[in-house]
């Protein structure tokens, strides 16, 4: 650009723009980017020091003019881009909008299972905490002029909770999380930090109905866990668990935070000798965990068990008792069963 101004490309990782005069930063997606430190460092890149660092080389050097711009959908309630807009907004009022729009718009009105509902919160600020601050919560069919509700109504339909955190900055309620601790060359994992942090999430409010722990160095974290009154068990992740885990990938009815060290432990999963198991300098701690947490997601959900369960009789099959069975253009019947094996079926219930 003109005066010499360059516009360049970062990483979230960077450790700062040293030797530049730094104008401006924008921060795509932070909410993507981590919230905690588990990896062991002091100087952890997470979203909150990320931000401090950037906003520091900008305020250094254009404190009237300089910019620290974020943008993000939220990934969930109280991520980082939601923590950042409630602590500048004082004051502001929130409004309740709908639409109904029809899956198939030459159907009538009133169609049942064609029409769907999309309620969303628009906030309009009154007032900030902090002076030169601007702040914006809007759908992204009013940010967008391109675009409508519309364009997003199949995306509504078919996950609501994800179309709603995407496009109208409305995240859900349940937070999916994975948390874990590396190791370093000069630093183990401190397995009190393990044991508060899961401490913290009761706290919080979710109900732990049981932690599982492999058998390695378990004993004593499982010990100290039920003196809080958590449940815990032993739970060695074997293929059968991960047979579980296979089929709910295969039918979609899996989401979850996106982390790369997850995803490359995954891909190099490997059967040997009827176990899953990692190649020779990988791991798969990190999936070990997932897996089990998905098999208690799955074990011990409460399945309804009010439910009718129709009882047939031989002669309720009969096909002179049931008229719909009568000539139907272009099929063939099947002859009628012979009489002496009819008399043995008779009165056998079929379930």
């Amino acid at each position: 650009f003109n005066k010499a101004i360059t516009v360049h490309s970062g990483h979230s990782e960077r450790e700062a723009w040293e030797g530049y005069n730094v104008i401006a930063v924008i921060l795509d997606e932070i909410s993507g980017f981590a919230t905690e430190n588990t990896t062991g460092h002091d100087q952890a890149k997470t979203a909150d020091a990320i931000y401090d660092m950037y906003r520091g080389s900008v305020v250094s050097r254009f404190p009237d003019y300089g910019k620290v711009i974020l943008l993000s959908f939220p990934r969930f309630k109280n991520d980082p881009i939601q923590k950042f807009y409630d602590s500048v907004v004082a004051e502001k009022e929130t409004i309740i909008r709908s639409k109904t729009m029809k899956m198939d718009d030459n159907l009538p009105d009133g169609t049942e299972g064609n029409e769907i509902t999309v309620e969303w919160e628009e906030d309009h600020i009154i007032s900030y905490t902090i002076p030169k601050t601007y702040a914006l919560k809007r759908p992204t069919w009013e940010i967008n002029p391109t675009k409508t509700i519309e364009n997003f109504k199949v995306e509504f339909y078919k996950n609501m909770p994800d179309a709603l955190s995407r496009f109208a900055c409305m995240p859900p309620e349940a937070v999916d999380a994975v948390r874990f601790w590396t190791p370093t060359a000069d630093k183990s994992v401190d397995f009190t930090e393990v044991k508060d942090y899961i401490l913290s999430l009761r706290s919080a409010g979710f109900n732990i109905r049981v932690c599982t722990f492999d058998r390695w160095n378990s004993h004593d974290m499982m010990q100290q866990l039920k003196q809080y009154g958590i449940n815990t068990e032993t739970l060695s992740v074997a293929k059968k668990h991960y047979d579980d885990m296979a089929m709910v990938v295969l039918e979609e009815r899996l989401t979850g935070p996106h982390i790369p060290l997850l995803i490359d432990e995954l891909l190099q999963l490997k059967i040997m000798r009827d176990r899953v198991d990692h190649p020779r300098k990988g791991s798969k701690d990190l999936a070990d965990a997932v897996c089990g947490s998905i098999y208690n997601a799955i074990s011990r959900t409460k399945t309804n068990s009010i439910g009718e369960i129709e009882v047939h009789t031989y002669d309720s099959l009969k096909r002179d008792n049931e008229p719909e069975y009568g000539r139907r253009m272009n099929v063939i019947d099947p002859p009628p069963m012979p009489k002496h094996l009819a008399d043995v079926i008779e009165g056998m219930e079929i379930v």
